[in-house]
């Protein structure tokens, strides 16, 4: 199967004072680390959705060619999450990360690509009851996002109506995410 990736880049990062598509981690930007991971894997193709300070940002990362410039990302994260959709060539699935869900284990995204079913509209991992991140959409289903209101719509809302299957993991690495300097500090 055909997957693609969306890294959710965009925003400005109030909490931790920069845009987390450049937060260094040990040497490397946070979104040049999400790119050579989700390359890592058979992926068709991987899209940065960048918003905030994109001019800078953008000559900040070395994946400049996958770049997606969402000049409405205040918008909120929908926004850049249509943006990047509408920036997709045709595959079978679209992997949704947020910037900031990191570290993310191998063995994680591997098994949810290995259970991803066309007649799903989307696997979600779940560890313990809560759900996680990354989240692939059917390309069909990523497709019939854009027709929702781009302000006022969420995707974790617009999935409790899907036909989802969620898929149990071992690592609570689903549900990390990076909003201030602690939170990179307690995983390295």
């Amino acid at each position: 199967m055909r997957f693609s990736t969306i890294i959710l880049a965009a925003g400005e990062g109030r909490r931790i004072g920069i845009p987390k598509a450049i937060l260094n981690v040990n040497g490397k930007n946070l979104a040049d680390i999400q790119y050579e991971f989700f390359s890592s894997f058979n992926i068709y193709e991987i899209k940065i959705v960048i918003g905030a300070e994109a001019e800078r940002v953008g000559r900040l990362l070395e994946h400049n060619e996958s770049l997606v410039v969402n000049e409405r990302y205040k918008d909120g994260q929908f926004s850049s999450l249509i943006k990047g959709i509408n920036s997709l060539n045709s595959c079978e699935g679209v992997l949704i990360i947020p910037v900031d869900v990191y570290p993310l284990e191998r063995e994680v995204v591997q098994r949810l690509l290995s259970e991803f079913e066309l007649n799903f509209d989307a696997i979600i991992p779940v560890f313990g009851k809560r759900r996680g991140h990354p989240v692939i959409l059917s390309y069909e289903f990523a497709g019939r996002l854009t027709d929702y209101d781009v302000i006022n719509s969420r995707l974790d809302h617009i999935l409790k109506g899907a036909y989802v299957k969620t898929v149990a993991v071992n690592s609570p690495s689903v549900l990390y995410n990076i909003n201030e300097a602690s939170d990179l500090e307690e995983r390295l």
